[in-house]
């Protein structure tokens, strides 16, 4: 007997969203959606106010950037990578700011907002082969990247929150485009790869640390040696897919560029490490290109080869009963 297939979920409004636990999310939704209607240059001042706060009320998270920053560019001075600190904070605050343009904002206004780079170049792939879209955790990914699916019909992932109101929230932006799908991460990924073998090109973000297991890797990440998965191997063997790379950046003036780079060569290549290697080149390069947008609360390198302590632990400023 063959397998039921797997349905995309759909996560509803419920009544029970109007009861007084979640009226401070309403109001927090409701200020995210007038801080974004105001004009660009305000709607940034206020995203770094909301920045400044949430490293102040979130020390957890401010430590785990420091570190992770100290790491990745311990050529750069100490207050060199202490601003790099701060500017991420910025940009975070922006991208919280930005999620009322992914919720309410008109096509219109989004299409002025949001420019493409190499979109023909992209296009003109997916008419050749089925796309797998390598997506790096940048703070710009909800509102760039997502609205990439006006350009073609795409499907992604969803990782659900601990709160009800917001996966539905969330859920209900990422498919304001009648082009694209949503699954649920607990769906797994059969239907991604589903999916891209019918055309449709699927979003994967491959840069997270699952510790270490029959799925990943280490490769180098930086440098240093990173517990990597290999799963987007896997996904462009199965489908038969080309992986392109996405690149969500934020300017400065509250625009966004989303570039599509080139079709990854020799990719799979059957050998694990060099692929997980490649991947995550892929995700320095994005980083390049804006450091201070890279989700650095990631804890990319919790996960030590041979038994090492993690750098997180080894500092002494995050508790073994904390979690990433």
């Amino acid at each position: 007997m063959s397998a039921s297939p797997v349905t995309d979920q759909t996560i509803g409004f419920k009544p029970a969203f109007l009861a007084p636990k979640y009226w401070f999310t309403w109001v927090l939704f409701g200020l995210i959606g007038l801080a974004s209607s105001l004009p660009r240059f305000i709607s940034i001042k206020i995203g770094d106010g909301i920045g400044a706060l949430y490293r102040r009320v979130n020390t957890k998270r401010m430590r785990i950037v420091r570190i992770n920053i100290d790491l990745c560019f311990p050529n750069l001075s100490k207050t060199e990578r202490e601003r790099l600190v701060l500017e991420h904070f910025r940009y975070y605050g922006r991208s919280v700011v930005d999620f009322g343009l992914t919720w309410w904002a008109s096509k219109a206004r989004l299409s002025r907002l949001i420019k493409f780079k190499n979109a023909q170049q992209y296009l003109e792939t997916l008419r050749q082969h089925n796309v797998i879209l390598l997506l790096p955790h940048m703070v710009g990914l909800d509102c760039g990247a997502g609205f990439a699916g006006s350009l073609h019909p795409s499907i992604t992932m969803m990782k659900a929150t601990g709160d009800e109101l917001v996966n539905w929230r969330l859920w209900k932006g990422r498919t304001r485009p009648e082009s694209m799908r949503v699954v649920m991460r607990n769906q797994g990924l059969r239907p991604l790869i589903r999916a891209a073998k019918k055309g449709t090109p699927c979003y994967y973000m491959p840069d997270q640390d699952f510790g270490d297991s029959d799925l990943t890797v280490f490769a180098p990440f930086f440098g240093i040696q990173s517990s990597t998965l290999t799963t987007l191997s896997a996904m462009a063997r199965l489908a038969n897919a080309k992986v392109v790379p996405i690149y969500p950046i934020m300017l400065e003036n509250g625009h966004y560029e989303v570039s599509f780079d080139a079709p990854l060569e020799n990719f799979p290549s059957g050998d694990d490490v060099a692929d997980a290697t490649r991947v995550n080149e892929v995700v320095e390069k994005c980083i390049s290109l804006a450091p201070a947008q890279y989700m650095w609360t990631l804890q990319w390198f919790k996960t030590r080869p041979d038994g090492e302590p993690s750098p997180y632990l080894e500092a002494g400023k995050i508790s073994k009963g904390e979690k990433g």
